[in-house]
Formats: C-alpha cells, sequence, structure tokens
C-alpha cells in the first residue's frame, strides 16, 4: 500500500513538474499577500480500525507568488464510541503552476495526530505523535472561491495517506 501511495505522489509530483510555467502579474490565480480561509472533507486511510472519513478547516497566507504556508486541522468522525481522532498540520505549499485559474503545487509539512479513548471507568486516555506530511494538490478558481483537492502521506503521526477536497475563500 505504501509503494502505490509513494507512486501516486510521484506521479502527482511530476504532472505539476509538466506544466510548470513562469506565471505573469496579470493572470496569476494566487497573488502575494493573499490569504485563503476553506473547509473541506478528508479520508484517511490509517486513522482507526479502518479508513475514516474527517471534516476539515485550513488557512493559508501567500508569501511570494510561488510560496505559501498556512495550517489546517482535522476531526475524524470515528463510529466507535469513546474513540476520537485528529490531526494539526503546518505545511508549505511551492505552485508549480500558478495562472489560468489553475494552481499546482507540491507540499511538505508538520503532521500532529492525536488519537483520545474515553474508557468509561477509568477515564480517558490520549496520545500524540509527531510526523512529516509531502504530498500535493490542485486548486481551480472559480471566481471568489478557489475549489482543491490535496493527497498527502503523513510519515509518522497516523502514517497514512490522507486526501482532503473542498473549497477556500480568498481574501487580499
Amino acid at each position: 500500500m505504501k509503494n502505490l501511495q509513494l507512486q501516486f505522489m510521484a506521479i502527482l509530483l511530476s504532472f505539476g513538474l509538466l506544466f510548470a510555467t513562469n506565471a505573469t502579474a496579470q493572470n496569476l490565480s494566487t497573488e502575494e499577500g493573499d490569504i485563503t480561509v476553506g473547509a473541506g472533507l478528508a479520508l484517511g486511510t490509517n486513522v482507526s480500525i479502518d479508513t475514516e472519513i474527517g471534516i476539515n478547516v485550513n488557512g493559508f497566507y501567500t508569501i511570494t507568488d510561488d510560496i505559501r504556508a498556512g495550517a489546517n486541522f482535522t476531526y475524524y468522525l470515528i463510529d466507535i464510541d469513546g474513540l476520537s481522532a485528529s490531526e494539526f498540520n503546518i505545511d508549505g505549499h511551492y505552485m508549480f503552476r500558478n495562472e489560468d485559474q489553475i494552481v499546482l503545487y507540491g507540499l511538505a509539512g508538520i503532521n500532529i495526530a492525536r488519537v483520545s479513548v474515553d474508557t468509561g471507568f477509568a477515564g480517558s486516555v490520549s496520545g500524540s505523535s509527531t510526523g512529516i506530511n509531502l504530498g500535493g494538490g490542485v486548486e481551480y478558481d472559480v471566481g471568489s472561491v478557489l475549489l482543491f483537492a490535496e493527497p498527502k502521506v503523513s510519515l509518522g503521526g497516523f502514517d497514512q495517506f490522507n486526501a482532503t477536497a473542498g473549497v477556500r475563500l480568498r481574501f487580499n
């Protein structure tokens, strides 16, 4: 499974490099100083016993026309009584393509995963783990809203493949 995930990431990054261009100021999709805030659904492959769906909120600041940084939080909707899981990520994006309403980017960052179990009789037990994120993503600009999809691998933390899709609002 991990080999398949790494192959998927290599294909995504190759796709981004294939379409890498030098964007010009008049048709940039995301510009220096832009702030984006969004939400979406996430799918994590190794959160609990099975693959889990989560709710993601995120925010990013565009440092230059090619680089942005931000954070996101995902709470997983686990269907096991007393079990909860979440993750907090701090990621940087390098935009390979940033024009004509499309942004293709690679990402790297830090992942902090947390699991808590309410045992009932003995109270709650929790633990956390730190790892790194590697992945990529695509955004499509439809006016004031950006649609995005972002696959990534977390090494450490939940040690999983994660795919998130949703919408972001841009403020500049």
